[in-house]
């Protein structure tokens, strides 16, 4: 058997990344570049949780020998045919646990004007926070019409620069994912092997939300609702495999 465990905390101030569970959402940017000055304002108020930050994963991976046959603790005197049958099993589990990752709240951009200085701000504009607990907790499955407290944000005006981080503290759902497999080994002949395996990805069919399918734009009649999964359901699937 093996574990691993990782406890972590990634922040930046201008980098995302697209990843499974929160894919092409990098945050909103508000960057001022009128002047080298406002620029390098700007920037220290983008450093906030980095849209990638995986605050807790756990892997657990396991292989078990089944002790039925030949030279096992049952029936290990068994004849070759009952070893055939009852002997060479394995049972093998890929297990991942992990925390979901921050959520980028944003709002219709109102700040794309070209002014004397330029254009204000980037491409997304970020809203202001009203002072109301934005997170809530919970299974994503009790939230999905209001995983996130759409009354905690209000819209930035014109030609400001809302308040909100670039990645809120309300982290979107984690990942909970077991692969289950079941392998007979036996021998064919003395050089040749074969093996049968029987898989089952997902094996408990556990719905997977992602980020990306909690929407975070305000102005959005869906603003705080999950609206999609990633991965797919189970999958059982058999094979085999001989070795010469």
């Amino acid at each position: 058997m093996l574990t691993a465990f990782t406890w972590a905390s990634n922040w930046d101030n201008s980098w995302g990344a697209s990843n499974t569970l929160n894919p092409g959402n990098n945050g909103p940017q508000d960057w001022d570049t009128s002047t080298p000055t406002s620029y390098q304002q700007s920037i220290k108020s983008e450093y906030s949780r980095a849209i990638n930050d995986i605050p807790v994963r756990y892997t657990i991976t396991g292989s078990y020998d089944l002790p039925f046959g030949r030279g096992k603790k049952f029936l290990g005197g068994a004849g070759r045919l009952v070893d055939m049958a009852v002997g060479g099993w394995t049972f093998n589990d890929v297990t991942i646990i992990q925390e979901g990752m921050p959520l980028p709240v944003t709002q219709v951009n109102a700040n794309a004007i070209n002014g004397a200085n330029g254009t204000i701000g980037g491409s997304v504009q970020r809203p202001n926070l009203t002072g109301t607990q934005p997170c809530y907790s919970g299974s994503p499955e009790s939230r999905l019409t209001n995983y996130i407290n759409t009354a905690a944000f209000s819209a930035a005006p014109v030609l400001t620069y809302g308040n909100a981080s670039r990645t809120t503290n309300c982290y979107g759902p984690g990942y909970l994912n077991t692969d289950l497999s079941l392998n007979k080994t036996f021998k064919v002949t003395e050089r040749v092997n074969a093996q049968f395996r029987a898989e089952a990805l997902n094996a408990f069919n556990t719905p997977q939300f992602n980020g990306f399918g909690v929407s975070t734009q305000i102005q959005n009649t869906n603003f705080g609702q999950i609206q999609g999964t990633l991965g797919f359901p189970r999958l059982i699937q058999l094979g085999g495999r001989i070795t010469f």
